[in-house]
């Protein structure tokens, strides 16, 4: 945990421009450990999902895909991402701050906007975070943006927000 506070977080869309970036932060070892389907092979595969992820955001319907937006931290520099996808339950919430930029509370405030869109741009009534029981630090951050344990999926732990309408 870093002890280091500020920092305005913000959400926009990807750009292409984001490749680099995008790939490089897929390789650390916390998102292979606990995120392994965002780890890509090569700067083609990276570009290639960006891609997709920027098609998706044109709107938020979780019907046609994922809704996935980069975390900026003081608006130039990309620190991570937060997104929201259809699972069997309803709609799920992920997210993944680059190592260097955990434990400043950027996820929580990046959950805490997503789940404002979400809230205001969606009929959505409850969002699910699905966690790894390992994972100390994701585990607190659905805690501080109001999510309750409900249960087990697998070898994980769920999560689940109602938001208020």
């Amino acid at each position: 945990m870093h002890s280091r506070q500020g920092g305005e977080i913000s959400l926009r869309r990807f750009t292409m421009d984001d490749t680099q970036k995008i790939f490089q932060m897929s390789k650390e070892e916390s998102l292979g450990r606990f995120l392994p389907d965002q780890i890509y092979q090569d700067y083609d595969e990276a570009s290639k999902v960006l891609e997709f992820l920027i098609r998706s955001s044109d709107e938020i319907n979780m019907e046609k895909g994922p809704y996935v937006l980069g975390v900026m931290l003081n608006g130039n520099e990309l620190i991570g991402h937060v997104g929201a996808s259809k699972i069997e339950e309803g709609i799920e919430i992920g997210y993944a701050i680059e190592k260097k930029h955990q434990g400043s509370g950027y996820a929580q405030k990046a959950v805490s906007q997503m789940l404002q869109l979400l809230k205001v741009n969606t009929t959505a009534s409850e969002i699910y975070g699905i966690v790894d029981p390992q994972n100390e630090a994701s585990k607190k951050v659905l805690e501080r943006c109001g999510f309750l344990k409900v249960g087990k999926r697998l070898d994980k732990i769920v999560y689940k927000k109602v938001l208020i309408q």
